[in-house]
């Protein structure tokens, strides 16, 4: 199986996937996307459409060929509360764009509920899409080597919240870009695991 939903031949109706809340996936070897890239949120009335709209808590685990998950083209997912991924080392984007919606595209997503993310052994994630989440908590990495930009935590006003924990690797945390994230920088709080990702022998330890 290439594809968990296959949504290619028409526009997603507004009833698609309104009422759910959990996504579990486990052991899904040959899986390389949950919906299809060319997914499509239309129905020529309505500019907001309810779909995912009550999403809450996403998680994959050791599905090795993954790529994607949901291809975007709205401003935000509203419920989501909690995203954990684990062990997929193909995955290169969580939430990347998707078909434009009436000739247009987001170019970020908000999570306006979304407090924890948990990535572990996704060696190739670099997710493409801008994420907004004001409301994050709690985020831990580990073996995410090419993920270069967290979340945008700051939302333009007066921000009195808790700094957001960030559990990763050193080597993790110095590689992250804070271009246009100045604002955002300061509100989290990095703690580095003492488990480091040891340095390969070279050449042969036999001798």
């Amino acid at each position: 199986m290439h594809t968990v939903f296959h949504l290619n031949l028409s526009p997603l109706p507004k009833e698609s996937f309104q009422s759910l809340e959990t996504f579990r996936a486990s052991h899904l070897k040959q899986v390389e996307c949950i919906w299809s890239r060319k997914i499509r949120f239309y129905d020529g009335r309505e500019e907001h459409l309810p779909a995912f709209g009550k999403l809450r808590y996403l998680h994959l685990h050791s599905c090795p060929s993954l790529k994607f998950v949901l291809p975007w083209s709205f401003a935000t997912l509203p419920s989501l509360e909690i995203i954990h991924v684990t062990y997929c080392d193909e995955l290169r984007q969580i939430f990347p764009r998707g078909e434009p919606y009436r000739g247009r595209c987001a170019t970020s997503i908000e999570f306006p509920s979304l407090k924890r993310i948990h990535f572990h052994e996704l060696p190739k994630l670099i997710c493409e899409a801008d994420m907004l989440a004001p409301a994050l908590e709690t985020i831990k990495l580990r073996g995410c080597w090419s993920l270069r930009r967290l979340p945008t935590i700051h939302n333009g006003g007066a921000n009195d919240k808790p700094l957001v924990l960030v559990d990763c690797e050193k080597d993790c945390w110095d590689k992250l870009d804070w271009s246009g994230m100045e604002e955002s920088r300061n509100l989290f709080a990095p703690s580095h695991s003492g488990f480091y990702r040891k340095t390969m022998l070279r050449g042969t330890p036999l001798r």
